[in-house]
């Protein structure tokens, strides 16, 4: 496991260039299973370890890729040897595999793949995606920690109703609607820009899919996807959240280049109330900190599927929370254990109270340095950020979830000042 020491007193400045977008390229990765004797393009895939997990599952389901830099080659033979089948080592370390079960569905195939993992942040159901494609005709059954699904009469349309606008429960119907005869329709569907990438993708690709970016749904089913394909993922809206917050935490000026600024409306908006200072030109987001914290107002923060203030970013953001001088609430209704950076915070000084789903955080006085440990990919990089936010040196411990989520954050923190160090323990 590797270790971070990161001391912190510096004002960041200078530019960042975005990755793509890991929550767009899984699914699409996951995608890539619905098409036959093809040749696929796809360009800004982020060199990260959920992605390349997700590729060594394609490569073991027949499918052949090829990576130069951010740019995949995939090559989909014809009537490919599908094992539906995911290696348990594949489908503990990532919550994405889920991914793959619409898709198999779509193609004929019956799936077993063990329960998913990756971060854990609170109970994530897949009730949704379950009782979605039984509506389809799936038949599914949980046995023993595993999934078994398949549909021996292939899978039909139908009108599904979402309880809660689940970003992977909406993709998962999309994928398995694609191939599928018939018009199904989503109502209560995500809006999510990832799932907006995915529509995109498919709808190149031939499908019939409308209504993406709103809550309604409809898809109508195409006998078989185009053989080419070259599609460019959109850039990961997460990974500028970070920068921007590192921006205004440390009192810095940051150039972040190649985002979609509407994606980050939500945190740009919150950036301001804290006095942050934010230009938008093009696809550039420059974010000057200088005036940080200067509010006599509290910062309250309530997370919800977008474009809400997204759950990703309040770990991200609480940094900067705590040198406001006015208390302020965070509450996240997105995920039961999104807090699980919190006592790491409290190691080291954070004046925040917890009570169930809310933070409460005052003002914080002192932050000392200390060791702590990141419990999930979100709180690794929010406790970096913690690190550059005053004149300590911390150490972090567990950081290997950090490249499940980001390629080369540390590089590119140490190419606009900062000074984190990495040793292997």
């Amino acid at each position: 496991m590797d270790t971070l020491k990161v001391t912190g007193g510096t004002k960041l400045a200078g530019d960042v260039f975005i990755h793509g977008s890991k929550n767009a390229a899984l699914p699409i990765l996951a995608a890539t299973l619905l098409f036959d004797d093809a040749s696929l393009i796809l360009d800004c895939i982020p060199k990260i370890k959920d992605v390349e997990l997700m590729i060594e599952l394609l490569e073991k389901n027949g499918l052949t890729v090829e990576r130069t830099k951010e740019q995949l080659q995939i090559k989909i033979p014809e009537n490919a040897e599908i094992i539906s089948c995911a290696p348990d080592r594949l489908t503990s370390k990532m919550r994405a595999t889920l991914m793959v079960l619409g898709p198999l569905l779509a193609i004929g195939k019956d799936v077993a793949i063990a329960l998913p993992g990756g971060c854990s942040i609170g109970y994530r159901p897949i009730d949704m995606h379950i009782a979605a494609l039984e509506a389809m005709g799936a038949e599914i059954e949980l046995v023993h920690g595993r999934i078994f699904a398949k549909a021996p009469n292939r899978l039909k349309p139908a009108l599904i109703t979402l309880d809660y606008p689940s970003v992977g429960a909406t993709e998962n119907i999309i994928m398995a609607a694609v191939l599928t005869k018939g018009t199904t329709r989503i109502r209560n569907a995500a809006k999510e820009p990832e799932v907006t990438d995915l529509v995109r993708f498919l709808n190149q690709a031939g499908a019939k899919i409308s209504g993406a970016g709103t809550s309604e749904l409809e898809i109508e089913g195409v006998t078989q996807l185009k053989q080419k394909v070259v599609y460019e993922i959109i850039p990961d809206r997460i990974e500028a959240a970070t920068f921007m917050i590192a921006a205004a935490v440390t009192g810095g000026e940051i150039r972040i280049h190649h985002t979609i600024p509407k994606h980050l409306e939500s945190l740009i908006a919150k950036l301001r109330e804290i006095g942050v200072e934010i230009t938008i030109q093009d696809d550039t987001i420059v974010v000057n900190g200088k005036n940080s914290y200067q509010t006599k107002q509290s910062i309250d923060i309530k997370t919800g599927p977008y474009p809400g203030f997204q759950t990703d970013i309040q770990a991200l953001i609480l940094p900067l929370l705590m040198k406001n001088k006015i208390t302020s609430v965070t509450i996240d209704n997105v995920f039961d254990q999104r807090f699980r950076h919190v006592p790491e915070f409290l190691k080291i000084g954070a004046n925040i109270t917890q009570i169930n789903n809310m933070l409460i955080i005052n003002q914080t006085e002192k932050i000392y340095s200390g060791k702590v440990e990141a419990p999930d990919v979100r709180a690794a990089a929010a406790l970096i950020l913690l690190g550059l936010s005053e004149n300590i040196t911390i150490e972090i411990t567990q950081i290997d979830h950090l490249y499940r989520g980001y390629e080369n954050l540390v590089e590119q923190l140490n190419a606009l000042g900062a000074t984190i160090t990495s040793t292997k323990k």
